[in-house]
């Protein structure tokens, strides 16, 4: 059994932080095809970095709050977003940036 979503408010966090959570909802659907790399996969049940952000029933999730490795995925994201990569192209490059997506490495389990 994986562990119920602890959820923070956007309010409590520093503002560089509570906007890219807030990036991360704007970009929803963006976030959703990345994978992310911080195990949070087999600990939490997440399956993409939008996840590590945001609760499948739409509150913000606190696990990118405080995972480093989440929120540099997401600042490069966005900085790939910003500069006009396609989606496609962004998930490409941190997938060449990161390795493979967890899944998809040799001995991961679903």
């Amino acid at each position: 059994n994986l562990p119920t979503a602890v959820t923070v408010s956007l309010a409590s966090l520093p503002p560089e932080t509570s906007s890219m959570y807030q990036y991360a909802a704007d970009h929803a659907d963006h976030f959703a095809a990345i994978p992310c790399y911080c195990g949070c996969d087999r600990s939490l049940g997440h399956r993409n970095l939008k996840d590590c952000f945001i609760t499948p029933d739409g509150r913000w999730d606190a696990h990118a709050s405080a995972c480093g490795v989440c929120r540099a995925e997401a600042t490069t994201a966005k900085g790939l977003f910003d500069a006009g990569t396609r989606a496609a192209d962004v998930r490409r490059q941190i997938i060449d940036r990161y390795g493979p997506p967890p899944a998809m490495r040799q001995g991961a389990q679903p």
